[in-house]
């Protein structure tokens, strides 16, 4: 009987799979301890063992003490090469072992869903990417089927694709409540793709004339929270109620941490942080606590298969601003806190200014690789000490 040999490589589908079904095995990045540090997988809290390829020939004897032999080895690598060739190795070896194709470059890309259920009347379907941790949404009247999309990025314009079309919904809108610098946006493309308006409100390209987004029942409007720095949340609500259902807050407020101060473009980092101070104080004091928060970053440890990530007002409230802060204590502890800026993200800044420019000649390998490393957007403490 001729045997057929089994394939090495998997999808990053199944890994995903793998993960949420809870099935027992070890998940081996090859990469270098600077790649690894740099950015590795932490959706739902798995965290890869570090072998680097190199050293299952320098340290053979580590293999067998740091991975047991009865367990399933998936393996990643930067592009899905280091990984298929450690895969080889460990099969000789008697392993179970498989690379997942394409490595961090196609798991930059892999996209799940979740439903937040705040009103029967909408559907809002949150788009996550699980490694990067950036977030969008399609929401959407379940009585018109009218549907916009909020904060979509490129690498996630095939799942708002497939989405809106399996749910059967008209795209009446894409919005775009800020100018990310951690990913290249989706807006213009889905705009085109979709031939639906592309409402824009950021600091870097406001639009000249903001108009209310109705969606059977509820409306999207943006607000503007400083004139100087023009920083927008997007209120989601119905006419004629006092109080929001909901409000995108772009980069400007997530569930587990405060933003980075040095996006809201006022003139040194000082001003930067007095200025969030300011915004986040007018957030907690004027929308009502039970107000959902709809974010657009994450932090991918935290996404979980079906849950979605959400938080009240009053929750992240608790969280950050009680007891409230001086404005010099939350100063010093952004400052002391913040993190690198997002890997490339001044070119990234730059394609999302022209995105017309650019878009159409880039290779989305190439993309993926620029978007590659954290998302760097959010300061995950829960307040300052």
């Amino acid at each position: 009987m001729l045997s057929i040999e089994e394939p090495l490589e998997v999808g990053p589908e199944t890994l995903k799979h793998k993960i949420d079904s809870g099935e027992e095995f070890v998940l081996l990045d090859v990469r270098t301890p600077w790649e690894y540090d740099a950015w590795s997988i932490n959706y739902a809290g798995v965290e890869p063992l570090l072998l680097p390829v190199q050293d299952l020939f320098s340290q053979p004897e580590a293999v067998f003490e740091r991975i047991p032999l009865n367990k399933e080895v998936l393996i990643v690598c930067a592009h899905g090469n280091r990984s298929l060739f450690a895969a080889q190795i460990l099969t000789s070896l008697g392993y179970r072992a498989k690379s997942v194709r394409g490595g961090m470059n196609i798991l930059n890309a892999l996209c799940d869903t979740a439903e937040i259920h705040i009103d029967s009347e909408l559907l809002i379907l949150q788009i996550r990417r699980i490694v990067k941790g950036c977030v969008g949404y399609i929401l959407a009247s379940r009585e018109t089927g009218e549907a916009a999309i909020v904060d979509p990025q490129h690498l996630a314009h095939t799942s708002c694709l497939e989405e809106t079309k399996r749910l059967g919904l008209r795209v009446v809108a894409v919005v775009e409540t800020h100018r990310p610098l951690d990913h290249i946006s989706g807006g213009h493309k889905l705009s085109e793709t979709l031939k639906a308006p592309l409402y824009t409100f950021s600091t870097l390209q406001p639009a000249p004339n903001p108009e209310t987004i109705r969606l059977g029942s509820y409306t999207l409007q943006p607000v503007t929270l400083n004139q100087h720095l023009n920083y927008t949340i997007l209120v989601l609500s119905k006419p004629g109620s006092k109080t929001p259902t909901a409000v995108f807050t772009g980069d400007l407020l997530f569930t587990d941490g405060y933003a980075r101060p040095d996006t809201l473009g006022a003139a040194n980092l000082e001003e930067q942080a007095k200025a969030l101070y300011q915004l986040y104080d007018w957030l907690f004091e004027n929308i009502p606590a039970d107000t959902v928060v709809l974010p657009s970053h994450c932090t991918p440890q935290n996404i979980r298969k079906g849950n979605p990530i959400q938080a009240t007002l009053g929750e992240i409230k608790s969280r950050l601003w009680s007891p409230k802060p001086r404005p010099d204590e939350l100063l010093d502890f952004l400052l002391k806190h913040l993190p690198q800026k997002p890997a490339n993200h001044e070119l990234i800044a730059q394609i999302n200014t022209n995105p017309q420019k650019y878009l159409p000649i880039a290779d989305e390998r190439q993309l993926r690789d620029i978007e590659s490393g954290q998302n760097n957007m959010i300061i995950r403490k829960h307040r300052p000490p």
